[in-house]
C-alpha cells in the first residue's frame, strides 16, 4: 500500500528548474533510494516532502488522502520527519536536549524534566553506543564531539521523533565503517515495524545492501524507479548521465609547459587523506567527485585556511612549510571560493575597497595614489565584462554574478602563478560563467596552472586537461585523453 505519493511536483529558482513534474510512490515498510547527480533534484525533492521548501506545483497524498504541507511542523504532525545534509543541531546544547529540542519533557509547567529526558534519550543513545566512543554521552555538549558523533546525534533526534516516515539525506557520509552497520540494522528494524524510509546515499554498496526499490533523478526529472534487485550498478549510472552522454568527451586548448608548479605528495587533512598531485605551469586540473568528498578542504588547506595534517607541498619544487593565506599569498597563490558571503566580499564597501586588499598586501602598501592604480582594477574588470556603473558603487549593489568578478579581479591584478578555484561559478548566470571561463582558458595559456573544483561536472569536462576524481577524501581515478568522459567520472564518484 502507498503510504506516500507525491504527484506532478515542480520547483523553479529563478530560471532554474530544481524539480520538473516529478512523481514517486514510497509504500509502507519499504526503503525507497533517491539517487541521482549533483543537482538533479534530490534534496530539493526531500525539502518539499518535508515542508522546508514549497512547490510551485504538485501534490502530495499520504494514504490517499492529499495534504498540504506549509511549513516543517505541517510534515511532522502528518508524520514526517527529516534528516538533513546541513545538521540542525544546537552547538551549545547537549546530546539528550538536542535529541528532544522540539519536544523537551517539562514539569511545573515550564522546567524541563531532566529525569525523565535522560530516561528517553537513553533508548536511542543505546542504539549506538557500542560505536559512538566512549567520549560520547548524553550530557556532553555537541560542540565537543567529532564529525561523525554529531551526525549519529541529528539521526537521534530523527529515530526519536517516531514518525511514520522518515527521510534520510546523505545520512552516512561522516560514519566509519561499524556506524554505517549499526545504523542498517536499525533501518531494517524500522521497516519491519512498517516504517517508511527514503534513503539517500551517493555509495552503491550502501544502496543495494539497504534499499528495495530505487528512484532515479536526472536534470530535475524522474528517470524510472525499480526495484533495486531488477538493476545493477552499471544500469543506474547509465541513467543518471544519459544516453547522449555515455561517451563524451570535450577537450580544450592546451598550452602546458613541462615544469611542475605545484606538487603535493601524502597530503591529509581535514575530510582528505592521502592526496598525491602534480600540476604543470599553464595546466588545469579539474578535481571532481559528488559534493563533499574533501574537494573544498583541500583547496582551503593548500592556501592555508585549513591546517594540513601531513604531507608536503611545493611549490616550483619549493616546499612550503607552515601554510598559511599570507605565505600561499607570497608564493603566488590565490583562492577563490564559490561562496562570496563567506569567503568573498566586504559587504558595504565599494568596488574599490573590494579589489586591492590583496595588492596593498603584496606590495606592501598603506597610502597610494587612488588614479595611480585604478586603471588596474579597470583593466581586470572590463576583461572579465563586468557591469557597474562606477569603482566606487557599493559592492551588494551588484548582481550576484558581478560580485563575484570583482573577487576575481582582486586576484587577478597581481598575476597569479597558481589559481585555486573551489566552485567560483556557483550561483552565476550561464553568461558570467561563460566570461569566467573565457578568461580562465586565457590565464592557463599564458602559464598560470589552476585547481578547479567545479560542481558542475559539464565545466570538469569541458576545461580540465585532467581530472582528478574524489570518493570519500581520497583519490579514486585519475581520468585523462579518452577516459575523460561523463561516464567515467560518475563511476568513479559512485564506486564502493
Amino acid at each position: 500500500m502507498s503510504l506516500l505519493e507525491v504527484k506532478n511536483i515542480s520547483k523553479k529558482y529563478g530560471a532554474t528548474i530544481a524539480l520538473n513534474n516529478c512523481n514517486i510512490s514510497i509504500n509502507e515498510s519499504e526503503i525507497h533510494v533517491l539517487i541521482g547527480s549533483n543537482g538533479s533534484g534530490k534534496s530539493t525533492l526531500c525539502k518539499i516532502i518535508s515542508g522546508s521548501v514549497q512547490a510551485d506545483e504538485g501534490e502530495i497524498f499520504i494514504k490517499n488522502k492529499k495534504k498540504i504541507i506549509k511549513n516543517p511542523i505541517d510534515s511532522k504532525n502528518l508524520g514526517i520527519s527529516t534528516f538533513y545534509q546541513e545538521l540542525s543541531i544546537a552547538n551549545h546544547a547537549s546530546v539528550e536536549d538536542n535529541v528532544f529540542m522540539s519536544n523537551l519533557p517539562s514539569k511545573y509547567f515550564f522546567l524541563i524534566d531532566r529525569k525523565k529526558l535522560r530516561n528517553s534519550a537513553l533508548k536511542f543513545y543505546n542504539l549506538f553506543k557500542n560505536v559512538a566512543g566512549e567520549d560520547f554521552s548524553l550530557s556532553t555538549p555537541v560542540i565537543q564531539l567529532r564529525e561523525d558523533q554529531r551526525q549519529i546525534v541529528e539521526i537521534m533526534k530523527v529515530l526519536a521523533s517516531n514518525t511514520k516516515i522518515m527521510i534520510f539525506d546523505e545520512p552516512t557520509s561522516a560514519l566509519d565503517k561499524s556506524q554505517v552497520e549499526c545504523f542498517f540494522k536499525i533501518l531494517k528494524n524500522l521497516k519491519k515495524q512498517g516504517h517508511s524510509i527514503i534513503f539517500i546515499s551517493h555509495r552503491m554498496n550502501e544502496i543495494f545492501e539497504v534499499g528495495d526499490k530505487i528512484t532515479i533523478l536526472r536534470d530535475a526529472e524522474v528517470i524510472s524507479t525499480n526495484k533495486l534487485s531488477d538493476v545493477d550498478q552499471d544500469t543506474i549510472i547509465k541513467r543518471m548521465i544519459g544516453e547522449k552522454n555515455l561517451i563524451l568527451n570535450l577537450k580544450r586548448k592546451s598550452n602546458q609547459i613541462k615544469t611542475p608548479a605545484l606538487t603535493i605528495r601524502n597530503l591529509c587533512g581535514k575530510n582528505f587523506d592521502n592526496i598525491s598531485l602534480e600540476i604543470l605551469k599553464g595546466e588545469i586540473i579539474g578535481i571532481g567527485g559528488l559534493h563533499g568528498q574533501g574537494q573544498s578542504s583541500l583547496l582551503r588547506s593548500i592556501f592555508g585556511i585549513l591546517p594540513k595534517k601531513s604531507g608536503n607541498i611545493f611549490i616550483e619544487n619549493k616546499i612550503l612549510n607552515k601554510t598559511s593565506p599570507r605565505k600561499s599569498i607570497n608564493y603566488g597563490l590565490s583562492y577563490i571560493s564559490g561562496d562570496r558571503k563567506r569567503d568573498g566580499i566586504f559587504p558595504g564597501r565599494s568596488i574599490f575597497e573590494n579589489i586591492f586588499p590583496i595588492h596593498f598586501y603584496k606590495n606592501k602598501k598603506i597610502f597610494t595614489n587612488r588614479n595611480g592604480i585604478q586603471p588596474l582594477a579597470n583593466n581586470t574588470l572590463d576583461l572579465l565584462k563586468t557591469v557597474y556603473s562606477s569603482i566606487n558603487q557599493e559592492i551588494t549593489n551588484l548582481s550576484g554574478g558581478n560580485q563575484q568578478k570583482i573577487i576575481i579581479a582582486r586576484w587577478l591584478i597581481n598575476s597569479p602563478l597558481i589559481l585555486l578555484l573551489d566552485d567560483p561559478a556557483k550561483g552565476i548566470d550561464l553568461s558570467a560563467k561563460a566570461d569566467l571561463y573565457s578568461l580562465i582558458n586565457q590565464l592557463a595559456e599564458k602559464g598560470v596552472s589552476i585547481i578547479l573544483y567545479s560542481s558542475d561536472d559539464e565545466e570538469l569536462l569541458t576545461y580540465s586537461d585532467r581530472i582528478f576524481v574524489f570518493n570519500n577524501g581520497k583519490i579514486t581515478k585519475l581520468l585523462e585523453g579518452s577516459e575523460k568522459n561523463k561516464y567515467n567520472l560518475y563511476e568513479a564518484s559512485y564506486d564502493n
